[in-house]
């Protein structure tokens, strides 16, 4: 793997190049800089995001993008103050690694991938938000692994349902559908699988499809 550059991003980060633990950058600004072969480390607290933090890298196998928690901190992306039907994090591209984030009360999605492939979601603590704790969609060989995904609802017109992480359209083995059904339990619907509670998932490599 060929390593680019590292940044850093705090709660309170204001620094335009973000490249020092000590004078790190805010975090969707960060995450806009990046490049195929950087990674971001996220410091410890609680980001307070009204907006989208959009993810948009098409890195490479040798390059990938990283985004994930820095040594010992457990940083937290709020976004409660977010308006309804705006998704906490969206990704689109290739080889982007995100890993051990807590995301949480989302006005729609806490993660949502659309367009995206041969990305993973590692070790992330999605709650409380107004639609999928996770969905994958129009994208393939992605992997979902040790998240939990929980205490999510979707609210419509004629119910409300609790959804943890949905796939649309998803093209899987019947066997991969039959040991999630047996491990994992899956309300089957007319616009996708749904989870209603995952803990310690592992989804293997998919093919989702519009």
């Amino acid at each position: 793997m060929t390593y680019g550059i590292t940044r850093y991003a705090s709660p309170l980060g204001k620094d335009l190049s973000g490249t020092s633990v000590n004078a790190p950058g805010e975090l969707r600004f960060m995450v806009s800089k990046l490049q195929p072969g950087d990674t971001l480390l996220l410091l410890d607290g609680q980001y307070d995001l009204v907006n989208t933090v959009v993810v948009s890298v098409n890195a490479t196998a040798d390059k990938w993008v990283v985004i994930c928690a820095a040594k010992g901190a457990r940083p937290v992306l709020d976004f409660r103050q977010q308006q309804i039907n705006m998704n906490g994090m969206k990704v689109s591209g290739s080889h982007i690694l995100i890993k051990d984030l807590t995301i949480r009360y989302a006005g729609k999605k806490g993660v949502w991938l659309e367009n995206a492939s041969y990305c993973r979601l590692e070790g992330l603590d999605v709650y409380g938000c107004c639609d999928s704790g996770i969905q994958l969609r129009k994208g393939g060989h992605n992997l979902v692994i040790n998240c939990d995904s929980h205490d999510t609802l979707i609210i419509r017109q004629t119910a409300v349902m609790p959804m943890a992480l949905r796939i649309s359209r998803v093209e899987v083995p019947l066997r991969a559908i039959l040991i999630l059904v047996a491990e994992h339990g899956i309300t089957q619907t007319t616009d996708g699988i749904l989870f209603s509670v995952i803990r310690r998932m592992v989804c293997q490599p998919c093919t989702c499809s519009a």
